[in-house]
Formats: structure tokens, C-alpha cells, sequence
């Protein structure tokens, strides 16, 4: 792969946004648009022009599918390992993983849980039948909303 081919398909804003001397940029436009594109081919710029470490890139997306298209395309072109582009996540994940590494100084247990809304649900209804509360007085997604709003 070589610089001709890391910029055939993009248009001028496009090449633009890969090529950028800025240390970081933020890419926003329109679904449909080739944000995904822009992101992977600026990647591989940094890896393969400006010979960047994969493992210092970073690339944050807002769904885990964005994320996994963006890990599998530079895989397939460049034919690294996922390992190496590790750096490529949700803003949760980035979350998760920071969370993980620091949990001393968040005040975390080590092994803590993140809960999604099914696990949520889920440890809110056992909750419930613990303290025998009757679920169809006192809604699930009501006391979800209380405790929302009490944490506040």
C-alpha cells in the first residue's frame, strides 16, 4: 500500500482531514458521508507515512459496528493483527478500559460490574421480590426513573 492508494477515493476535504499535520482531529459529518473511510485512511496515514506506532492512535466512534468496520478495514489492508489496533473503540469501551487500568483511583473494587439496562432490569426486579414489592404497583421502569433522578 502506498500513499496513492491511502488517497484515490477521497475528495479534497477528505485528503484534507488524512493528511492533517494536527496532532488530532475531529471528524463530524453526516451519515453516509465516508467519516469511516476518512478515519481509516487517516490510520494508515499515520502508521505509513508519517510512521506512527499503531498502539499510539487512538480512534473513538459511537457504536460498537463503527468501531468493528473500522478495526476490519485496516486489518484487511494493512494485514495487522486486532492486538495492534487496540486503540480503536467505542467511547464506552474507552471508558471501560480506562476504568479497568485506574479503578484504585476512581474508587473501584477491582472486579467491578458494568450494568447494561437488561442488567438493570434484571437486578432491579430480584431487587424488588427480595423486599417483596408487588412489581405491577411499583414498575420496574419507575423505580429505574427514581433512582435515575435521586442520583442526581
Amino acid at each position: 500500500m502506498n500513499v496513492y492508494d491511502i488517497l484515490d477515493q477521497l475528495n479534497d476535504k477528505q485528503q484534507e482531514a488524512v493528511t492533517s499535520n494536527d496532532q488530532n482531529i475531529l471528524v463530524l459529518s453526516g451519515a453516509g458521508s465516508g467519516k469511516t473511510r476518512v478515519l481509516v485512511n487517516r490510520i494508515l496515514w499515520l502508521q505509513l507515512v508519517k510512521k506512527y506506532t499503531p498502539w499510539s492512535i487512538i480512534a473513538i466512534t459511537f457504536t460498537n459496528k463503527a468501531a468493528s468496520v473500522m478495526r476490519n478495514r485496516i486489518q484487511s489492508l494493512i494485514g495487522v493483527q486486532k492486538k495492534v489496533i487496540y486503540g480503536i473503540s467505542t467511547f464506552h469501551g474507552l471508558a471501560n478500559r480506562l476504568l479497568r487500568a485506574h479503578y484504585v483511583d476512581a474508587n473501584l473494587p477491582k472486579n467491578f460490574q458494568i450494568l447494561d439496562n437488561n442488567d438493570q432490569i434484571q437486578l432491579l426486579k430480584q431487587l424488588m421480590r427480595s423486599l417483596n414489592l408487588n412489581e405491577n404497583k411499583y414498575g420496574v421502569y419507575q423505580a429505574m426513573h427514581y433512582i435515575n433522578r435521586e442520583k442526581k
